[in-house]
This record gives C-alpha cells, structure tokens and sequence, in this order.
C-alpha cells in the first residue's frame, strides 16, 4: 500500500511541476506564431500584436491579415516563398527574437518538406502570394531573398473575417 501511495504522490508533483515558460513548445518552432504585424497597405503604419517570432529585414507583407492574397513587398530579389500552416500561442512574449535568431535556427530543407504551399524559381521584389487554396488560420511565411531565408506570421482570414476577434486574441491574459 506504501508504494502505490509513493507511486501516486510521485505522479501528483510531476503532474503539479511548473514547466517553464511555454512548456515543451520552443522557441524556435517552425510552425509557432507568437505574434503578428498587421499592415493593410505597404504605406500603411503595423500594428503589432503579441512579440512576434519572425526574421523579416526589408520584407513587408500586406495585407495582413489577408483573405487570400497576399503581397510580399522586398528590397531585396525574392527567389522562394513557403508557407506552414502555424498555431498561435500567448507564449515567449519576453524573448528577444532578434537576438535568438542570430544563430540561423532553421534548415531550407525543413522548410520546404513542412510547406503547405510553395512558390520557387521567383525574381522580384513584389511577389503576389495567392493563398485561396488554404485554410482560415495563422501561416508561417518562409522567403528566400538574395540567398538568405527570412520568415514572418501571417493570417489568412475568412470571407467573415473578424479583426476585434483576432486583436482580442492578443491582447488577452
């Protein structure tokens, strides 16, 4: 009886631990969104909501959020566009992404297996990204410009797309 109580209160503090921030998500998820930039048109101020995770030095996207054609506007020439379907979570919203991505965290080659839509062999620096054909929900955005691989979030809306409901969501405990 001594070992299923020790056996039982085991699993009660394991089950009790307090994990640290995010649990078992990382940081550098390739299909986590930990904010967004909202920017109806290139000229138009962003309006950040949560810390977002991106990587995205002279890349703007807009509009975003989108309901199925997006825009992503470069000063550098854009070459591959990839998108990953992602989850949002209220998570790391104290990391300094900037200097977290110093280290290149993640592989083309992984972008391009996890992709749900890919555009290649691109050259421009105003790309239109027609995203009809996926689902309502947030997207990693992946972009090779010059060489190099940039990302950013971004959200593919609904004919009954609702920006309070999607604001709200951020600015929520």
């Amino acid at each position: 009886m001594k070992k299923i109580f020790v056996i039982l209160l085991a699993f009660g503090l394991f089950a009790c631990q307090d994990d640290d921030e995010g649990g078992s998500i990382n940081q550098t998820d390739i299909d986590l969104v930990t904010g967004i930039d909202l920017r109806q048109t290139i000229t138009s101020p962003s309006i950040r909501l949560g810390n977002p995770n991106s990587f995205n030095t002279g890349i703007a996207l807009t509009p975003n959020p989108n309901l199925g054609t997006l825009i992503v506007t470069s000063t550098l020439n854009v070459s591959d566009i990839w998108l990953i379907a992602a989850e949002a979570d209220k998570v790391f919203q104290d990391v300094d992404f900037r200097e977290l991505y110093t280290a290149d965290p993640y592989e083309e080659s992984e972008v391009v297996r996890m992709a749900d839509l890919s555009l290649n062999d691109l050259n421009g620096f105003e790309i239109n990204v027609n995203m009809e054909s996926l689902d309502e929900g947030y997207y990693r955005i992946f972009i090779k410009a010059d060489g190099t691989l940039y990302w950013d979030n971004v959200y593919k809306g609904g004919t009954d797309l609702d920006i309070n409901a999607l604001m709200d969501f951020w600015s929520q405990e």
